[in-house]
């Protein structure tokens, strides 16, 4: 299985087991996943995202194959530019966003500019849209609630192929009448509550569209592996969702096996 959404580096607002390269991969042995896209949780309040980018590849550096690197970039920092060109060339197969982390619309020119230059350099887009539920939040972190309306035009017309995480299924589903299923696909890790709720995902976005994230270890892994487990799907779809579907988005020198 591969996971698209993982993490290592310190979260700010609570300590988290697991997270180094090291206690990754011992999470990773524990739920099944044999490979893994990682992304730094200290791009998520640092300033300067190039800083904790270089800090996840010198943490993954030796464990290449696999941890596979996932940059992160702030649209709205000056010089995002250089970053995304910093995380090309340090063989990041993807690049991940966080618009109301970073205080930037989905709908902004600069984010916009940012999806088309990633897809342009080869590498996969991740947008996420929640890390976690907003109740859980410090009460010193000033976010709002996101504005659906938004989301729903963005997904809508988006201006490259990307993935969007980070949201419930309910969430999902609030979006799913106006999604672009030519360009978006949907992203797993918060999406495990309530009666076979990756069945629903499937059910509305089609099994081509569904790809397995884990969000650990800010999120427990547990929880999306035990949805799967449950789900009613056809075996070969879960295959596609925990596999496939991401595979085949890769870079081919980093082409999984099925």
């Amino acid at each position: 299985m591969f996971d698209c959404n993982a993490f290592i580096g310190e979260w700010a607002f609570r300590k988290l087991p697991y997270n180094t390269a090291d206690g990754l991969l011992k999470l990773m042995d524990k739920v099944g996943i044999e490979r893994a896209l990682v992304s730094s949780l200290h791009a998520v309040t640092f300033k300067d995202c190039n800083v904790a980018n270089r800090m996840l590849f010198e943490s993954i550096a030796s464990f290449r194959d696999r941890l596979l690197p996932c940059g992160t970039i702030n649209p709205a920092f000056p010089g995002w530019e250089h970053d995304l060109r910093a995380c090309f060339e340090a063989g990041c197969v993807a690049i991940k966003f966080l618009p109301l982390y970073h205080a930037y619309s989905p709908l902004s020119p600069a984010f916009s500019d940012a999806l088309q230059a990633s897809i342009e350099l080869g590498m996969n887009c991740i947008v996420i849209v929640l890390l976690e539920d907003l109740r859980m939040k410090h009460w010193l972190l000033n976010l709002e609630l996101p504005d659906w309306n938004e989301w729903r035009e963005f997904v809508t017309r988006p201006p490259a192929m990307l993935i969007i995480g980070g949201l419930t299924t309910h969430e999902a589903l609030q979006l799913s009448n106006n999604l672009n299923r030519e360009l978006v696909a949907i992203e797993t890790s918060r999406a495990h509550t309530g009666l076979l709720p990756v069945d629903l995902l499937v059910e509305h976005f089609g099994d081509d569209n569904v790809i397995l994230g884990t969000g650990m270890p800010l999120l427990n892994p547990f929880a999306i592996m035990l949805a799967m487990k449950r789900s009613r799907l056809p075996r070969n779809t879960l295959c596609k969702i925990a596999t496939q579907n991401f595979a085949t988005r890769l870079p081919i020198g980093h082409r999984l096996r099925s």
